[in-house]
């Protein structure tokens, strides 16, 4: 066999190019950039895939259990104190849930703090159902009249009004009390 010369350096046109090209780098390129100028992909997470900030639309469903709790527990206690103050946390409600899902949406803190309050309600609604129970328990028994803000905040007034009619004062307990403890005592 004589000599093989290899006329051409290409390499045929059926052969597969190679899968992974190596980069070439030199000294010259800047920190943070390919020898052909392009910028190095960035290392670590990709964007939006972090824990911290989330998009408040995944919140939505949070936004009437918020707003229930916000009346309950804050429009509630501020009946007792000032009815006007009430109405207008009230009227604000709804506004003032859109924030806090906002602020939880770009906070873990906001978020986290947004959880517990619509979780740990759960142990504070037995609270406020057996103290409008014992309220009703005190109405019905005449130790109490069905008027009143507490009456009010738990419809103990529009209840008395649809079981025994219009409330008439009494100058002793025992005369206007209903239920059980009329027909014991």
């Amino acid at each position: 066999m004589e000599g093989v010369t290899i006329i051409r350096t290409d390499p045929p046109d059926d052969v597969d190019p190679p899968d992974n090209p190596t980069e070439e780098t030199s000294e010259e390129a800047p920190y943070g950039y390919k020898a052909d100028g392009t910028p190095r992909k960035r290392p670590g997470r990709k964007p939006g895939t972090g824990t911290g900030g989330g998009s408040t639309k995944s919140l939505q469903g949070l936004r009437e259990p918020l707003i229930n709790r916000l009346v309950e527990y804050i429009g509630g206690p501020l009946l007792f104190v000032s009815p006007i103050a009430a109405a207008v946390w009230e009227e604000r409600v709804d506004k003032t849930a859109d924030s806090i899902l906002i602020l939880a949406g770009r906070s873990p803190r906001w978020r986290k703090w947004l959880d517990r309050f619509i979780a740990g309600s759960a142990g504070g609604d037995l609270g406020v159902t057996f103290l409008g129970v014992g309220t009703g328990i005190l109405v019905d028994t005449g130790r109490m009249t069905p008027e009143g803000n507490l009456q009010h905040y738990f419809g103990i007034d529009r209840i008395y009004n649809d079981l025994y009619g219009e409330y008439v004062a009494s100058s002793e307990n025992g005369e206007n009390a209903r239920g059980l403890y009329a027909e014991v005592s």
